[in-house]
């Protein structure tokens, strides 16, 4: 057996949030980290961070980026108001 993770979303799908700040926020994955089990969903959970001077962007400033969320706190779904709710099964036999 493997310890690899599985988020059950990819990159482009359409996600819901389902609990947190952000409940009932939709948007579009960005990115997945199946490692930290987190996903980034487009405008959801928004952070600013203060950037200091560098050779591309000689102003600095305050960025604005989004946040990756945990992923039982989003639901899959492609139609508008209908997410699917995925619920890991259990495989038959005796536990090892």
């Amino acid at each position: 057996m493997s310890n690899r993770n599985k988020l059950h979303v990819r990159r482009g799908d359409q996600v819901q949030v389902i609990s947190g700040n952000y409940k009932g926020a939709r948007g579009q994955v960005l990115r997945a980290i199946p490692s930290k089990e987190q996903v980034v969903v487009e405008g959801v959970a928004m952070r600013k961070r203060h950037q200091g001077p560098t050779q591309a962007n000689p102003e600095g400033g305050i960025i604005t980026f989004e946040a990756p969320i945990q992923r039982t706190e989003r639901r899959r779904g492609s139609r508008p108001r209908v997410a699917t709710r995925f619920r890991g099964r259990k495989a038959p036999g005796p536990r090892m």
